[in-house]
């Protein structure tokens, strides 16, 4: 994938978290689940250490967020989360733990950011709804969405996701790309003989996300629209998340 493009996404999933943990860090994430951990999953032992873990004022751009008196805000050791996960339809790939996730009042009560995403996906204004929301209704099992990619790489390495950018995909949709300067324009059949090489080389279907990166480095910008041409075309076909040609 690439930074600053347009890509369509289906949601697969969407996970309710109650009191995930925040801090202390030591007791935040389980690496054998790789998932963030809540109250419920620490043991007894783990829950005197994060009972007895003293709270922290919420600080922004290193000093201490108020209250109108003048009080410290205090930062929660745990809340309530939603994670939204997605599929995307080129690639295969979903989003991660730490995407998408959008931060609850208690009792998974809506804050602003969390309206607006809703809106921006939905076209659905939740302001004035009262008691718990049917995420389910809105966002309809297999439903698609045009999600775009942050322009630049996350540690100069990983593509992030921009929330803000979700809205709902229609068909005959122009996707964006980004504004960068294209060399040598690349053509299908190289791309094909390309991913030919690849298979071979693999001994079988490969890794689209690999597909995509080392078919970038290896021809320029204009390999990505040209694969999209040739996937939309049924010439390249992902199934299973590995990619074969047809």
């Amino acid at each position: 994938m690439e930074p600053g493009t347009d890509y369509v996404a289906t949601i697969t999933d969407i996970v309710p978290m109650k009191a995930v943990i925040q801090y202390p860090k030591e007791l935040r994430w389980d690496a054998t689940a790789k998932k963030m951990r809540t109250v419920a999953d620490l043991s007894a032992d783990e829950r005197t250490v994060f009972e007895n873990t003293p709270v922290v004022p919420m600080e922004s751009q290193g000093k201490p967020i108020l209250n109108k008196d003048g009080t410290p805000v205090m930062k929660p050791k745990a809340v309530d989360q939603i994670r939204f996960v997605f599929q995307f339809d080129e690639t295969g790939a979903t989003t991660g733990q730490f995407d998408f996730v959008f931060q609850m009042y208690d009792g998974f009560r809506a804050n602003n950011k969390f309206k607006a995403f809703v809106k921006s996906a939905t076209g659905q204004d939740i302001s004035d709804m009262t008691g718990m929301l049917k995420l389910g209704n809105l966002f309809p099992e297999g439903s698609k969405y045009v999600i775009r990619t942050k322009d630049e790489l996350r540690d100069g390495k990983w593509v992030s996701y921009d929330p803000d950018s979700i809205r709902p995909f229609k068909d005959g949709m122009v996707l964006k790309t980004k504004d960068i300067s294209v060399g040598s324009i690349v053509t299908g059949e190289e791309v094909l003989e390309f991913l030919r090489g690849l298979i071979e080389e693999n001994n079988g279907p490969i890794n689209p996300l690999a597909a995509l990166s080392r078919g970038t480095d290896k021809f320029g910008a204009s390999y990505s629209d040209v694969y999209r041409a040739l996937k939309d075309s049924g010439k390249i076909i992902i199934d299973g998340g590995k990619l074969t040609v047809g």
